[in-house]
């Protein structure tokens, strides 16, 4: 009996194995439709061990204004882990510039505010 089930555990696996279709992208940030070039951008990076590997960044629909006064940003897959987030990022007095959600992923755009919440 251990023997079947050890076979049909290794042809399975062989299986799944054999499947799988390469990708060049060692990163891939959620969101991103690699069948659509032109909804992510490509970029080379160096690892830490001196590496340069590919990884693909979904391109972002924000407003070029508030990009160039913006501190950070953050995707979140849920609105669970939207407020999560957004409670951090108040904790180190940031606050939301801009908001929007796409194929159910939220991104966010922060900027730095004051202790009291106000940019």
């Amino acid at each position: 009996m251990k023997k079947i089930f050890c076979t049909i555990a290794v042809a399975m696996f062989a299986c799944s194995a054999f499947a799988q279709q390469k990708i060049e992208a060692t990163y891939v940030e959620a969101g991103v439709n690699e069948n659509d070039p032109s909804t992510y951008t490509a970029k080379k990076v160096v690892m830490p061990d001196g590496k340069k590997e590919t990884m693909l960044f979904k391109k972002k629909h924000f407003n070029q204004d508030n990009v160039k006064i913006s501190s950070s940003y953050a995707t979140a897959l849920s609105i669970e882990d939207m407020i999560s987030v957004i409670e951090r990022k108040k904790k180190q007095h940031e606050c939301v510039k801009e908001m929007y959600e796409e194929d159910g992923l939220y991104y966010m755009l922060f900027t730095k505010c004051n202790t009291d919440g106000q940019q």
